[in-house]
């Protein structure tokens, strides 16, 4: 299957706790984009019982993307080394598409430095959706992002950053400049 014929995968890693529903709604928006141009999952909706470890190996070795997302106290556990590590071993030339998007006072430690790092505000997480959707081709040729206009790039930059933000105000941001 050409890349153009398949969807674009971007798996969000999250910790589990005021960030699913935020991890959820994101996936939900990207999913929402139609046609199946998008598959998005997230660590909540991994359901934990003796084949989790299969499950989110599949969606880990599927994926183009992998965002993993910190709040204020995410960093305090390890629940990303396993996503993180799996994902760049599966895929080793991914290492420019997994994003370390954090809130913005975070002190992110060097080891997340190996990535990409993009603190959690409206202006980056609006060129990160850019980017993403922007590097892989619909099925018509045009760049996903030609289908995304207005509200529909607000709703999500505003999902990516209550991601690590739990409660951020929604935001109003020009996002009329061109891709």
């Amino acid at each position: 299957m050409s890349q153009q014929n398949s969807p674009l995968r971007i798996h969000i890693g999250h910790p589990l706790g005021k960030t699913t529903k935020a991890a959820r709604n994101f996936a939900d928006a990207l999913d929402g984009l139609g046609g199946g141009t998008v598959v998005a999952s997230c660590s909540a909706n991994l359901q934990l019982d003796q084949h989790w470890h299969a499950r989110a190996g599949e969606v880990l070795r599927s994926a183009q993307w992998l965002l993993l997302v910190f709040s204020e106290r995410s960093l305090d556990r390890d629940w990303w080394l396993w996503e993180a590590g799996y994902f760049t071993a599966v895929n080793p030339a991914s290492m420019k598409r997994m994003v370390c998007l954090h809130h913005p006072d975070l002190n992110v430690p060097r080891t997340l430095h190996a990535w990409s790092t993009i603190p959690a505000t409206a202006s980056h997480a609006d060129s990160l959706i850019r980017e993403m959707l922007a590097s892989h081709p619909s099925a018509s040729g045009r760049s996903l992002i030609s289908g995304v206009e207005g509200k529909g790039i607000r709703l999500l930059i505003d999902c990516l950053v209550q991601c690590c933000i739990p409660g951020a105000p929604v935001t109003a941001i020009n996002t009329a400049h061109p891709v």
